[in-house]
């Protein structure tokens, strides 16, 4: 039975997407395939009884192993994971569609425009798509599945419910969440295998952890009007930012940290608060823990604040790893991408599936996309052999970063390295011309070369 239960906040409008008989016939072959260059990261000695998926709205990966999250560091420590992986979108529907999925939406034509969370105003679609969800494949294997999500957009609303036997979504505090998921593994059928969810929505915006992970605060002189626990407050000092003088802005960027951290440290205690519940319930044993963040943050690294701002590193650079089940620890530089999240897991279980994503550890040099889907805002992005191409589609502008010299995409080589930047859009231009496919009332400013 599936236990649907209302969102927190009210959720945007659905809306019907097209049937299949009348979905855009252009095509887009996706990235390249690639022939394995090495095993699989992921050696297992058998495959895993259960699967846990732990993962993490907003989270900058360089926050990560800087001793605010001591639980989730030794997890991934003891296990693998990806160093060099991009999310395909910034935000969370469009994002964990894709990770879910096991392909961009490119391919399955979920492109949901970036709206507000909770925005009663915006209508988007649900999930539709012929491709089927993580907990589906996992589902017709046998497994009994849960989902708790602190984030609205993870629900029955917009089609995550498909392959799930419990589920609870709504706006949720890091504790509610991981009470819900240890509540739904309760109710599931302890004589089949599990699969649980728990989308933690800490650290998104609005930054208010408890008092307890609040003590740094006491050291910093008062922010004045602009309140980090309030999203109406961030907004302003982003409205702000440009008439804020050094010292202003430097009181806010610590504020900011402050609150940051520690709704990173309380998502951790969080985090090992579930481990324990699985401890006690016999859940860890013969599991994979496998972890995911949906999306960066940006903390005015390009003259914005929040998510859904821009594709860059700040963004889309993400969390991916494993651990549990005595998996050997290893890391893996390659790229990798969100809609590798499927084939790895199903390759752990001992099952091959084919999608666009590549299983952990296989994967070659190969491309890597990005979409920010929006009305005047639409940006794509090609990374590939160590540049990242970001194409603006309103300005029809491309601005091309070399990524080991540059990590933070702040030197714009476009104007210096005119033969790479061309050869990088025509690799890019099949995807824009998918989009334009999909998205008719979208229109690209051809680039001037």
């Amino acid at each position: 039975m599936i236990a649907l239960l209302a969102c927190a906040v009210e959720p945007p409008a659905v809306v019907d997407s097209a049937p299949a008989d009348t979905a855009p016939t252009c095509a887009w072959t996706g990235p390249a395939a690639t022939e394995p260059e090495a095993a699989p990261v992921l050696q297992l000695p058998a495959p895993p009884r259960n699967v846990v998926l732990i993962s993490i709205d907003t989270l900058r990966t360089d926050h990560l192993g800087r001793g605010d999250t001591p639980t989730l560091d030794s997890l991934l420590d003891a296990g693998v994971r990806a160093t060099n992986h991009r999310s395909c979108s910034n935000w969370t529907l469009h994002s964990m569609g894709c990770a879910l999925s096991g392909a961009y939406g490119l391919e399955t034509g979920f492109l949901p425009p970036l709206a507000p969370l909770g925005d009663g105003d915006v209508s988007l679609p649900a999930y539709e798509a012929e491709a089927p969800l993580l907990a589906e494949r996992l589902a017709e294997l046998g497994f009994s599945t849960a989902l708790a999500s602190g984030n609205p957009f993870l629900s029955g609303h917009y089609g995550f419910e498909r392959g799930f036997n419990v589920l609870e979504s709504g706006r949720y505090t890091a504790d509610e969440v991981t009470a819900f998921a240890l509540e739904g593994l309760d109710a599931l059928d302890d004589h089949k295998p599990f699969f649980l969810h728990a989308h933690y929505l800490d650290p998104h915006d609005p930054y208010a952890p408890p008092d307890a992970y609040l003590a740094e605060l006491e050291d910093l002189e008062p922010l004045g009007e602009y309140q980090f626990d309030s999203y109406v407050g961030v907004k302003q000092l982003e409205d702000d930012w440009d008439t804020l003088d050094d010292d202003e802005q430097t009181l806010a960027l610590n504020h900011l940290d402050v609150r940051y951290r520690g709704e990173l440290r309380f998502v951790d205690d969080q985090i090992a608060l579930l481990l324990a519940g699985l401890e006690e319930r016999g859940g860890v044993d013969d599991t994979l823990f496998v972890f995911l963040s949906d999306h960066g943050e940006q903390f005015f690294d390009h003259g914005g604040w929040g998510h859904g701002e821009g594709l860059y590193a700040e963004e889309t650079l993400a969390l991916f790893g494993a651990s549990g089940a005595d998996l050997a620890a290893a890391t893996w530089d390659g790229p990798t991408t969100h809609a590798d999240l499927v084939p790895t897991v199903m390759a752990a279980l001992g099952v091959d599936v084919q999608t666009s994503g590549a299983v952990l550890g296989t994967a070659g040099v190969r491309a890597r996309f990005a979409t920010k889907s929006a009305p005047n805002a639409t940006v794509q992005v090609l990374d590939r052999d160590g540049w990242r191409l970001i194409y603006d589609w309103s300005a029809g502008t491309l601005e091309l970063y070399e990524r080991s010299s540059d990590p933070t995409e702040q030197v714009d080589r476009a104007s210096d390295e005119a033969e790479r930047l061309a050869e990088l859009w025509d690799a890019l231009r099949p995807a824009v011309e998918r989009l334009e496919c999909l998205e008719p009332t979208l229109t690209a400013v051809e680039p001037s070369l």
